[in-house]
Formats: structure tokens, C-alpha cells, sequence
């Protein structure tokens, strides 16, 4: 028998706060037969949702006046939706063109194992939660746990973790969210639906030219 139960553990870095427990109510399962299917279903639409997405952090160094006009250098990490490093940088390099006022210089790119980014628009504060859900090997009938992180935007740790739960609303695949963490990423940048990396060609403009 599987239940479906959440345990929720928050952590907000820099601080000496010990855990909380989030419990969500159990639910039954039927059986690992049942369980492989229903795994594999939500396997699947896991990837089709996250398909072609790769994040990067990059931060980056600039200079900032303050609020009593004072002048102070500041780190700002975002997160970019890119094909690869060098895309990553020439993503981020027009972006703080476009929106940082004087010089800038990109520090570093770190290639993030985050496969979906759910927005809000009354939220500009990003939670990475990672959420853990488990599977039966079809080959050895052996119970796998798989690991999926997930950045969300909210005002709290409470309004994220509400946000996987409505996300993942009607999920018959018991998982639980064993982390829930305050990330220092102030803006995210997708790419834009008809936007195409400057390395790639689209399949419009390579019909054109066969035709």
C-alpha cells in the first residue's frame, strides 16, 4: 500500500531557522502495477512540459546607487533559458545591455538542473523546490525515488510550496517535496515563443530557402 504524503521541509539561506514540517493529506494507491502506470503517465508529461529548456544562472557585477545616492557595486544572479554557455553569455550580455545603466561585467554561468519555471505575477521572489516522486523499475520491480526541481515565483515559502501543490493537482503519482529553497535570482528570461537562439536556424526560414 502507497500513501501519498508531503512532508514539506523549508530552508531559508543565511539562517540559523530549523526545519518545519508540511504534511498533506494520504491517499491510497492500488498496487505497484498501478503505480509503474500512473509513474510513467506522469513521467511523460513531466517531459513534455520541459522539453528544450535548459537553465543557466549567470550573475552579474555592476554598479548601483542607493537609495541616499551613495554608489555601491552589487552581484545579481539571474536565470536564462539557453542552448548553450555561449548562448547563455550572449543572452546575458544583451539583457544587461538592454536594462543595466553603465558598465557590467558577467562573472559566472553555472548550468542549473532546474527543468521548469513556474511564474507569478504578484511574486518576484524565486523558491527552487525540489520535488521527489517514486517509480517501479519495469526490469527489476524495484521501487525508484526520482528527483525534479522546480524554481517558483512567490511571496513566501508557504505560497511556493501552495503553488507545486495546485500545480501537480490531480497527480495520482504519490511524491512529496522534501526541500523548499530561497534562491538569490531577481529575474528569469525565457525564450520567447517565436524567439530563436542567434546559433540556430528556424524550420520557417529553412523551408524558405529549399523552396
Amino acid at each position: 500500500m502507497w500513501r501519498n504524503v508531503i512532508i514539506l521541509n523549508v530552508e531559508k539561506p543565511g539562517t540559523g531557522l530549523s526545519k518545519k514540517n508540511f504534511v498533506h493529506g494520504t491517499k491510497n494507491s492500488t498496487g505497484r502495477f498501478g503505480l509503474a502506470v500512473r509513474s510513467l503517465i506522469f513521467a511523460a508529461s513531466l517531459k513534455h512540459r520541459i522539453a528544450m529548456k535548459t537553465w543557466y544562472t549567470c550573475k552579474i557585477k555592476s554598479t548601483k546607487e542607493t537609495e541616499d545616492g551613495s554608489i555601491k557595486q552589487v552581484t545579481e544572479a539571474f536565470l536564462v533559458d539557453a542552448v548553450t554557455y555561449t548562448d547563455a553569455e550572449t543572452r546575458m550580455n544583451e539583457i544587461a545591455d538592454r536594462d543595466i545603466r553603465g558598465e557590467f561585467m558577467i562573472t559566472q554561468i553555472t548550468k542549473t538542473n532546474i527543468g521548469e519555471v513556474i511564474p507569478a505575477e504578484d511574486s518576484f521572489t524565486w523558491f527552487k523546490c525540489k520535488v521527489v516522486y517514486v517509480t517501479v523499475d519495469a526490469d527489476s520491480e524495484k521501487e525508484m525515488k526520482i528527483n525534479n526541481y522546480l524554481l517558483v515565483a512567490a511571496q513566501h515559502i508557504k505560497q511556493a510550496f501552495e503553488t507545486i501543490e495546485e500545480h501537480f493537482k490531480g497527480t495520482m503519482v504519490p511524491y512529496e517535496v522534501p526541500s523548499i529553497t530561497q534562491t538569490p535570482i531577481i529575474e528569469v528570461y525565457p525564450y520567447e515563443k517565436d524567439e530563436i537562439p542567434s546559433n540556430l536556424t528556424s524550420l520557417k526560414e529553412l523551408e524558405s530557402r529549399e523552396g
